[in-house]
């Protein structure tokens, strides 16, 4: 089986929305490879048994890799057992102490990946008068990695620890189907808002929003930066108000 799966690899509208390609069109989909994959191992015509060389527990996975590094013994596949009955707190971990002065902006990071970790947040790490309290990605190791090196006071688990009141700004730079789902979560929380644009993908979305921004009060502001960007500034100029600058 190809790495990639197969047709349909990447594609938001067949991974997430389950729209599939007709059978004459794309005979060996990801999802046909898969189930292929599956009945051929159910009929016992594929063995993988032998993969999986040694089994270690979580616990000893410093085991695992000692024998990974000293190569002391052949070896092909490594597999750690997880204690799967086993309930794993979610927890808020402290990167650098909260500081108790007040600010006029205590924000909150929802999404950091590389757009916001390469022009947004490098404009907030040295601002004295900004506290930088909380980060929440879709990973641990990313919101904790972020953290640490924008120097917030904690990576979070759930939304909830950065809508608390530690906060009263939140960025939103999460994937752009999200963006109206998280500005509303904010808004409703009573936060300042900044998003990445687009700030929602249709008028049912713009249209809650637009209800309860009326309610709350609260500013948001969208990053449309390209269009105020100089060189694109210049151009419009250049180009005047024709049809052109339509465009």
């Amino acid at each position: 089986m190809a790495c990639s799966y197969g047709p349909g690899r990447y594609d938001l509208n067949y991974e997430e929305k389950g729209l599939d390609y007709p059978y004459a069109y794309v005979r060996w989909t990801e999802k046909r490879n898969m189930e292929a994959f599956q009945r051929l191992l159910d009929k016992g015509q594929i063995n993988i048994d032998y993969l999986t060389t040694h089994e270690y527990s979580f616990e000893e996975a410093p085991k695992a890799f000692d024998m990974l590094v000293k190569k002391e013994e052949p070896f092909i596949g490594i597999a750690l057992k997880y204690d799967v009955d086993k309930k794993h707190s979610k927890e808020i971990i402290k990167t650098q102490a909260v500081s108790n002065v007040p600010s006029d902006l205590a924000i909150s990071f929802i999404g950091a990946g590389s757009y916001a970790q390469g022009n947004l947040l490098p404009n907030l790490i040295d601002s004295a008068n900004i506290q930088k309290v909380g980060v929440l990605t879709n990973t641990g190791t990313t919101s904790k990695r972020v953290a640490e090196k924008f120097k917030f006071a904690f990576c979070a688990a759930e939304e909830k620890d950065v809508l608390d009141e530690k906060t009263n700004t939140v960025f939103i730079a999460t994937r752009h189907d999200s963006h109206a789902k998280y500005v509303l979560k904010a808004l409703k929380a009573g936060k300042n808002v900044f998003v990445e644009k687009p700030i929602c993908l249709n008028e049912t979305e713009l249209e809650e929003i637009e209800q309860v921004y009326k309610e709350n009060g609260k500013p948001v502001m969208i990053g449309f930066n390209r269009r105020f960007a100089p060189f694109v500034q210049k151009i419009k100029h250049k180009v005047g108000s024709g049809q052109m600058a339509m465009i």
